[in-house]
């Protein structure tokens, strides 16, 4: 019994550490949960700095904001994934559904939007030991996040956005018989896109209202004790994201973005521990109807990549990809995206 206790404190410490050192790069939120959620999704955004409220091309828009959606011109689906150093992995994929859009749309009809989506970071390949040192197992580490988002367009030229999002978190091997520890949250985004002019967006989104992860550690404490275990809350990071993203020529788009994020320590009272101010931007160059390079910046370096789009089966494919350095890591991350509209 002693050896097993060990044994499952050295998993959870070495589980803990790993998800610490994927999040490594978002300073001051490493150790609070939901911060993969704050490393930004999809090969354009993240060569352009990582954040992109105003961006609106795909579905990737479910989780950079909701809003977007209206201003779609076709069905689409999107995938990410993120090559990460020391096997950390991030990916998402997602679907988006423009409702009552284009020259076909009756007189009245309803505008708007509809998207499902599902992000998903982790740890792999964690080398568990006993107390002498043996190898016992591979372990992994992993969070989840699924997007349903809803938007309205009340004007030719706003829109307005809704995510619920359910966010799920697992640790495997604490418990005696081999099951894992999870948690679930529930929380939400709301986003406003404005459109004044051809050329311009300007986009808001507040994300993770509510979020948090539930925890009942009762199931563990029961392995080693009569009694003991609780319930206990892991609060995400709120974030306020602004954005505006304007194309004063054909050739080229700037994308330049604000955030404030808010680290929660109290879910009853949303008592505030400490605020984060982050500021991105970047350009993206058309060089060829088929072909773009996009640069950026974000208080980590420089960001930089490209994309191509073309037909395949009279669909509109397009691939992208970004380089974003990490500080922390041995190397940076490379992006890779894949969309398809139809």
């Amino acid at each position: 019994m002693h050896n097993k206790w060990v044994t499952s404190c050295f998993v959870r410490v070495a589980l803990i550490l790993s998800s610490v050192l994927l999040h490594a790069e978002e300073d001051g939120f490493a150790g609070r949960a939901g911060s993969y959620l704050k490393m930004g999704i999809g090969a354009d955004l993240m060569a352009m700095g990582g954040e992109g409220v105003a961006w609106v091309k795909d579905a990737h828009v479910t989780y950079s904001n909701p809003a977007g959606l209206v201003f779609l011109e076709k069905k689409s689906i999107s995938a990410t994934l993120v090559s990460m150093a020391l096997d950390r992995r991030v990916q998402f994929v997602g679907f988006a559904l423009p409702l009552g859009q284009g020259n076909a749309r009756k007189p009245g009809q309803l505008q708007g939007g509809f998207a499902l989506g599902w992000l998903s970071s982790g740890v792999d390949q964690i080398d568990g030991r006993d107390f002498n040192g043996i190898h016992t197992d591979n372990f992994s580490f992993g969070e989840h996040t699924f997007f349903f988002s809803f938007a309205l367009k009340p004007s030719s030229i706003v829109g307005i956005g809704f995510s619920g999002k359910l966010h799920y978190s697992r640790i495997p091997g604490l418990i005696e018989d081999g099951s894992a520890l999870s948690a679930t949250g529930f929380g939400f985004d709301v986003g406003m896109l404005i459109r004044p002019h051809p050329t311009i967006q300007a986009g808001l989104c507040i994300r993770d209202m509510r979020s948090k992860y539930t925890w009942d550690s009762k199931k563990y404490y029961e392995q080693y004790y009569s009694e003991g275990g609780s319930q206990s809350y892991d609060v995400f990071p709120r974030t306020l994201a602004v954005g505006i993203v304007w194309q004063p020529i054909h050739l080229a788009s700037l994308n330049l973005n604000v955030q404030k994020i808010d680290a929660m320590d109290v879910v009853e009272t949303s008592k505030v521990a400490f605020t984060l101010m982050r500021y991105a931007g970047g350009i993206q160059l058309n060089l060829h109807p088929a072909a773009v390079i996009r640069f950026g910046y974000q208080e980590k370096g420089l960001t930089f990549g490209g994309g191509t789009r073309f037909q395949m089966f009279h669909q509109l494919v397009g691939l992208n990809y970004a380089f974003v350095s990490d500080p922390i890591a041995p190397r940076g991350n490379h992006v890779f995206s894949w969309t398809l509209q139809f």
